[in-house]
């Protein structure tokens, strides 16, 4: 059923509109209140100085529309998708932006952000809109910050789906699904905190750093002997030479200047070389995210 075509002046206050066309067109400066325009699409239409307060604007594709000066004060965008459109000076407050998609828009990235949703399964998805955008546009910075907020919001959605916090987990998540669900929350604690999701260098040098250090102590205060240069009688190494075989261990290297003679060593000095292994992995991985911006 084509969409009925309309004139942008027939938009005004406490109008209702449903499967309608709106192009090529331009609405003067001035306020709407109570319009309502439902499953439309609008098209090249400038409202770049219109103030709209209290609208409805849903399940609707706006394409190429000027809303650079706009003044959106509690408009529902309810499963709006924007292509195309201008909002980097809009004023935007109040809104409701559930299921919400932008394609290659201008966006006032801070404004918007004022206006995502509670619920934090609805706030991942305008986040992931709102990346997706941003990587589009070239902005990677802003991409970059914009995916560790929505890991993060999907992290606590994450944490309501195990722990049952409102009745609408406690009925779509039960059994397996509650314990897979446990299992990505750690996984995203893990990546969160082990290496900031590949963005963070400074997390992954700080758990390294840490764990060589765990290593180390483990191989000092277990008193493991190892065989040091040409000596033929076992020790226990101090400090300083349990440090510097975990290190060079870590790293692969080995000298061979200190060796375990027992089997707690060994075990100790294979598990350290796999630590290692990994470790530079996600080293090369996230330096290969930087330099591929």
């Amino acid at each position: 059923m084509a969409l009925k075509p309309i004139e942008a002046e027939e938009l005004v206050s406490g109008a209702y509109f449903h499967r309608v066309d709106v192009s090529n067109s331009a609405l003067p400066k001035g306020q709407l209140t109570g319009l309502k325009l439902e499953s439309s699409h609008m098209y090249d239409v400038w409202l770049r100085w219109v103030t709209l307060r209290g609208c409805e604007i849903k399940y609707s594709l706006l394409e190429r529309v000027n809303l650079r000066n706009a003044d959106l004060q509690s408009v529902d965008f309810t499963g709006t998708t924007f292509v195309e459109c201008d909002l980097s000076q809009a004023k935007i407050e109040c809104c409701r932006l559930w299921y919400v998609r932008f394609e290659r828009c201008r966006l006032n990235y801070e404004s918007v952000l004022g206006n995502l949703p509670e619920e934090d399964n609805l706030q991942t998805q305008v986040l992931r809109a709102l990346r997706v955008n941003a990587a589009n546009e070239g902005d990677t910075k802003t991409a970059n910050n914009l995916l560790l907020r929505e890991l993060d919001s999907e992290r606590r959605n994450l944490y309501h789906c195990f722990s049952h916090t409102s009745k609408y987990y406690e009925n779509r998540y039960k059994g397996k699904k509650r314990v897979w669900a446990f299992v990505l929350w750690l996984g995203h604690w893990f990546q969160r905190l082990g290496w900031g999701y590949g963005l963070r260098l400074l997390n992954l040098s700080v758990s390294v750093a840490s764990l060589v250090l765990v290593m180390s102590l483990f191989v000092y205060w277990s008193q493991t002997p190892y065989n040091i240069g040409g000596n033929n009688v076992p020790r226990a190494l101090n400090f300083g030479e349990a440090l510097y075989i975990t290190i060079i261990t870590f790293c692969t290297v080995g000298f061979g200047d200190l060796t375990p003679a027992a089997s707690v060593g060994r075990f100790m000095a294979g598990l350290t070389a796999v630590c290692g292994v990994v470790a530079w992995g996600f080293f090369v991985a996230a330096i290969y995210r930087r330099l591929a911006k």
